[in-house]
C-alpha cells in the first residue's frame, strides 16, 4: 500500500440524533467496522431523513471496510446512498457529498471513472451546502474540491481551496474534518521544501485527529508524521513513539494494510539508520503482513520497495528475487536495473522490453533502466523505440531527470544525478530533499565515469 493512500483515507463520519445510528457513529470512530454496521443493520428509520442519515454513515463505513481491511467493494457505499430520499437540505447536500466520496475512491483504487465529474460533483455539493447555510458541510466539500485540485489541477489552486478549508473551519466544533486541509497544506508545504511549515502543520493534524478520537484518521497521521520525522528531518527517534502506537492501533484492529505500512517504515528506518538487521526483519514482517492480507497489490508495494532497497546496497540477486515478482512497468524496470546489476544482461534486455510493452507514459525508472543497458553494451529493445530517443545514454537519462521531477520520484531523481555523473548535484538534491544519500542512490548498474 503507498504512502500516498494511506494519507488520503479522508471519510468523516456524519452525525445523527438516532439513538442507534448514534452507537454506530461511535463504534465507527473507534474502528470497529463490522459493529458498526451491526448496529446500523438493526436501526429502523423513523423518516426518510433519519434513513438518509443512516445511509451515508453506512456508505462510510463500506469505504472503510474496503480500504482497510479489502473487504466488499466501493459500490457497497453507492448501493447504500441509492434509495436515499432526504427532504432536508443539509441532507440531500450531504448524500450528494458522500456519494462524491464512494465515487473518489472508486477511481483513485480502481482507476474507475472521471475526475472532471469528481470535481463537478464535490461544486454541486458545494453549492447545496451553501443554499442550506450548513457550515461544517461547505467546509467540508471546500476541502474535497482542493482534494481534486491536487490530481487535475496545479498545487497553488489546490493550497487555494484548502486554505479557505482551513478558514471556513474555524468556527466548526469538529476537529476531525478540520484536520483534513491542514494536513494536505503540510504536503505541499513539505513539497515546496518548507519542512519547517510542514512540521509545524502535520503536528497540528494529529493533534486535532487525537481531539476528534477517530482511530483509523489518528492511524494515518501518526504514520505520516512518523515519516517525514525521520525521512525528511533526520529525526528517527521522534519517530518511534508514533510508529509504536500505529503498530498497536493494526495489531488491535487487526488492519493488515495497516500492519503493512508499520513494518514498511520500521524498515525504511532501519534502513536509514544504517542498522541492517533490523532493515532486513522489517522488510520480512512487512511481506508476511502483506501476504497474509490476501492484497495482491500490497504484496507488489512491498516487494518493489524492498527490491528497491535491495539494490540501494549491490544486492542484485535479492532485488531480482523481488522485482521479479512485479509485474507493473515499474516492477520490470527496476528487474532490468537489478539484472545488470547480478550481471544478467540478457535478462535485464527481456525486463526492458516487456516494461515498455505497454501503453502506460514511461516512469523515471524505465528511462534509467534502458540507459543503463544501453551504457552496459546493449541495444535498445523494440518496445522502448516508442519513446523515438537515440541510443545515447545521455538521452535517456535527460528524459529520466525530466520524468522524475514532473512525477515529484525524488530518490529516482537523484539516482538520475548520480548516473549522469553529477554528484554534487545529486546530494545537494538530497540534501534539500533530506533524504540521506547512502539511501537514495543507486550506483550499482552504473559505469564508473
Amino acid at each position: 500500500m503507498s504512502r500516498w493512500l494511506a494519507v488520503v483515507l479522508l471519510a468523516a463520519c456524519a452525525g445523527s440524533t438516532a439513538p442507534r445510528p448514534l452507537d454506530a457513529t461511535a463504534l465507527y470512530r473507534s474502528g470497529r467496522m463490522q459493529e458498526a454496521r451491526a448496529s446500523l443493520g438493526a436501526t429502523r428509520a423513523r423518516d426518510p431523513n433519519e434513513a438518509a442519515r443512516i445511509a451515508v454513515l453506512a456508505a462510510r463505513i463500506a469505504i472503510d471496510l474496503r480500504v482497510v481491511w479489502n473487504q466488499g467493494s466501493f459500490d457497497d457505499a453507492l448501493a447504500s446512498l441509492a434509495n436515499a430520499r432526504p427532504t432536508e437540505p443539509r441532507l440531500v447536500a450531504e448524500v450528494e457529498q458522500a456519494m462524491g466520496e464512494a465515487l473518489f475512491w472508486k477511481k483513485l483504487v480502481g482507476g474507475e471513472g472521471s475526475w472532471d465529474d469528481l470535481r463537478v460533483r464535490f461544486e454541486h455539493a458545494l453549492e447545496l451546502r451553501k443554499a442550506a447555510g450548513d457550515k461544517r458541510g461547505i467546509a467540508e466539500s471546500t476541502f474535497y474540491r482542493g482534494l481534486i485540485a491536487q490530481f487535475i489541477e496545479t498545487p497553488a489552486v489546490a493550497r487555494t481551496w484548502f486554505e479557505r478549508a482551513v478558514e471556513l473551519g474555524e468556527d466548526v466544533d469538529d476537529p476531525l474534518m478540520r484536520s483534513y486541509p491542514v494536513r494536505h497544506l503540510a504536503d505541499l508545504a513539505e513539497s515546496d521544501g518548507d519542512l519547517e511549515r510542514a512540521g509545524k502543520l502535520h503536528r497540528e493534524a494529529l493533534a486535532l485527529r487525537e481531539r476528534a478520537g477517530d482511530v483509523l484518521r489518528l492511524f494515518n497521521a501518526q504514520l505520516t508524521l512518523a515519516t517525514f520525522s525521520c525521512e525528511r528531518m533526520r529525526d528517527c527517534e521522534a519517530a518511534r513513539p508514533l510508529i509504536e502506537a500505529a503498530r498497536q492501533t493494526a495489531t488491535t484492529l487487526k488492519m493488515p494494510h495497516g500492519m503493512v505500512e508499520v513494518a514498511i517504515l520500521e524498515a525504511q528506518l532501519a534502513e536509514w539508520r544504517g542498522d541492517a538487521p533490523a532493515r532486513d526483519a522489517g522488510w520480512d514482517r512487512a511481506l508476511a503482513a502483506a501476504t497474509t492480507s490476501d492484497d495482491d497489490g500490497s504484496v507488489a508495494a512491498v516487494r518493489l520497495a524492498r527490491g528497491a532497497a535491495r539494490l540501494r546496497t549491490c544486492d542484485g540477486d535479492g532485488a531480482l528475487a523481488d522485482a521479479s515478482a512485479v509485474t507493473t512497468p515499474d516492477g520490470r524496470a527496476l528487474a532490468a536495473q537489478a539484472s545488470l546489476a547480478a550481471g544478467k544482461p540478457d535478462a535485464a534486455t527481456a525486463s526492458i522490453d516487456a516494461a515498455w510493452s505497454g501503453t502506460e507514459p514511461p516512469t523515471a525508472r524505465m528511462y534509467l533502466a534502458v540507459a543503463q543497458s544501453i551504457e552496459s553494451g546493449h541495444d535498445v529493445p523494440p518496445s522502448a523505440a516508442r519513446a523515438k530517443l537515440p541510443r545515447e545514454p545521455r538521452a535517456w537519462l535527460d528524459a529520466a531527470l525530466a520524468a522524475a521531477r514532473r512525477d515529484h520520484d525524488t530518490r529516482t531523481e537523484i539516482d538520475v544525478l548520480v548516473a549522469l555523473g553529477d554528484r554534487e548535484a545529486a546530494k545537494k538534491r538530497a540534501d534539500e530533499a533530506h533524504f540521506p544519500l547512502q539511501a537514495s542512490i543507486q550506483t550499482c548498474t552504473a559505469k564508473p565515469r
